[in-house]
This record gives C-alpha cells, structure tokens and sequence, in this order.
C-alpha cells in the first residue's frame, strides 16, 4: 500500500457522519471561542452580570476557615496559582481572588480546553475592543 493509499485510508477512518472529525473538531473549538467573546461582550455591555453567587453553607464555612487561616490560605493560593500559572500575592489576595482561582482550577483539571477558549476568546476581545478605539 502506498502513502497515499495510507492517508486516504486514514481519512476516511477519520470521517464520520459526513464530516471529517477534525474539522469538526475545529468547528467546535471556533464555536466555543465564538460564545465566549459573545458572553464577554454582554458583560463588557452591561447585559449580563460579571458577578457570581450560590448558596453553600459547607464551602462558605470552607472558605470562611481558609480567610480565616492565612498559612492555609496562602498554600492553597499558592498552589492554584502554580498549577495555572498565573501570578498572586497571597499576602494581598482578596476572598473574590481564592474563589476565581479555585473555579478556574477545578475548570483546568474537568476540562482544560475550555480555559484555552477563554484566553482566545479574550484576546479576540481584547482585539475588536482596540478596533473599535480607532
């Protein structure tokens, strides 16, 4: 078999449905992308909330303690911020701040490409913010 009888058979495993899997999966990443920037620019807009809440009496006692607890506070951000590679001052470090690392990082370990999508969508945003300074 030759190397293109190679590829053509690859890509026809590779095709399902109709549609090659990886464009879909491509397809998929751009829509992602897409209703992240949309969701920013509502917020950006003032159409939705950039503000959080739920009600959870044992992760507020949790993070009751953790605020409360600076050496425990100051390891646990520190370890958010080193698995997501992201800078804090631990010393300095707000209630809010634990919270968003927290998110961000149970989000990294389920599904880390949506946080991939999210600075892609972030710069793209970034970007047409900037257009539409011009």
């Amino acid at each position: 078999m030759s190397n293109d009888d190679e590829l053509e058979q690859l890509r026809q495993q590779s095709t399902s449905g109709g549609g090659n899997r990886i464009d879909a999966d491509a397809a998929r990443k751009d829509s992602a992308v897409d209703d992240l920037v949309d969701a920013l620019e509502r917020i950006d807009n003032g159409d939705s909330s950039a503000t959080l809440s739920f009600w959870g009496k044992d992760e507020a006692a949790a993070v009751d303690v953790l605020m409360a607890d600076e050496d425990r506070r100051t390891a646990m951000l520190e370890a958010f911020a080193e698995e997501l590679g992201a800078e804090v001052d631990a010393d300095d470090a707000s209630q809010s701040d634990l919270l968003k690392l927290a998110i961000r990082y149970a989000i990294a370990d389920v599904d880390p490409e949506l946080l991939d999508d999210l600075r892609e969508a972030r710069r793209e945003r970034a970007m047409a913010k900037a257009d539409e300074g011009l």
